[in-house]
């Protein structure tokens, strides 16, 4: 009879291997899912498009049990640059690595993907008058 092997996850994975927890049950307090931190801010790094026949995805890399570093790590061979890059930083430089680069690529990908950018002007006095 084989039995499934119960990992549970390692808080201090979150910053070793650029993780943020995605769900967790509410009754017990442990993680049922975590998801790459990496895609958030980077999407995948991959061969140029014009090699490539199948476009890269934007789609997150999520895992759930069990929570083994070895997933992890072959998972993050997709992000090779940016993985070797946050492995060179300490621990203090690894804790804000991803903040100002995921409010980057979430704001271009917001303008990039729009065909259409819509202004529209207000008379001040006019929102004023709104009840």
């Amino acid at each position: 009879m084989l039995r499934s092997r119960v990992i549970p996850f390692k808080e201090e994975h979150q910053l070793e291997y650029g993780l943020e927890v995605a769900s967790s049950n509410p009754t017990t307090k442990e993680v049922d899912s975590v998801r790459c931190k990496f895609c958030i801010a980077f999407g995948k790094e991959g061969a140029s498009t014009a090699a490539r026949k199948q476009k890269v995805t934007d789609n997150m890399k999520y895992f759930t049990r069990p929570f083994r570093p070895d997933n992890y790590k072959s998972h993050l061979k997709t992000h090779s640059e940016k993985w070797a890059e946050y492995q060179a930083l300490n621990d203090q430089e690894n804790r804000v690595f991803f903040d100002l680069k995921a409010a980057r690529r979430t704001i271009w990908k917001l303008y990039n993907n729009s065909t259409v950018i819509c202004c529209q002007y207000t008379d001040q006095r006019i929102v004023y008058m709104m009840p």
